[in-house]
C-alpha cells in the first residue's frame, strides 16, 4: 500500500510544471514595443511581470530609420515603484538586429550585456529622437530561465 502511495505522489510531483517566468516553466518569447512610423518621444512598454526567468535577451529589431536615433533601455522596478536602469543600448540610427543581455554570470560590455539578473518587475524604454524622426520596428524579448 505505502509503495502504491508513494508511487502515486512521485508521479503527480513529476507531472507538475515549474513555474517559470512565463508561469509555465518554459523560457517565454515576448513582444514588448511595436514602433510605427514612431516620431521623436519615448514609448515604455507595460511593465513585465518575471516569475522565476533569469535572464532576458531583448532585440531590437529596426525595419525603417528615417532621420531618428533611438536608446532602448530594459529597466527593473523597485517595491516603491521607481524604475532604475539595468542596461541602456548605445544610440541607433540605422535599420537592423540589436541584441542586449542582462544575466547573471555574463561579460558585463557597454551598450550590450550586463551580469545582472532580471528582476520581478521590468519593462524597456524608447526613447526616439530627431528632426522629423521616424522609426518602425518591435523590440521583443526571450526571457530564460
Amino acid at each position: 500500500m505505502f509503495r502504491k502511495l508513494f508511487a502515486i505522489a512521485v508521479f503527480a510531483l513529476l507531472s507538475m510544471p515549474a513555474f517559470g517566468a512565463n508561469g509555465s516553466g518554459q523560457n517565454s518569447d515576448l513582444t514588448l514595443l511595436t514602433l510605427t512610423a514612431a516620431g521623436a518621444s519615448t514609448v515604455n512598454s507595460p511593465d513585465q511581470i518575471n516569475a522565476t526567468g533569469r535572464c532576458a535577451q531583448v532585440g531590437i529589431n529596426l525595419t525603417t530609420m528615417t532621420t531618428a536615433a533611438i536608446v532602448v533601455t530594459v529597466q527593473g522596478k523597485d517595491a516603491s515603484g521607481t524604475y532604475y536602469t539595468l542596461l541602456a543600448s548605445a544610440s541607433i540610427s540605422s535599420t537592423g538586429f540589436t541584441l542586449m543581455t542582462i544575466c547573471p554570470g555574463s561579460p558585463t560590455t557597454t551598450n550590450v550585456s550586463a551580469a545582472l539578473p532580471l528582476p520581478r518587475t521590468w519593462r524597456v524604454s524608447a526613447t526616439i529622437t530627431g528632426a522629423s524622426a521616424a522609426a518602425t520596428g518591435k523590440i521583443s524579448a526571450s526571457v530564460i530561465q
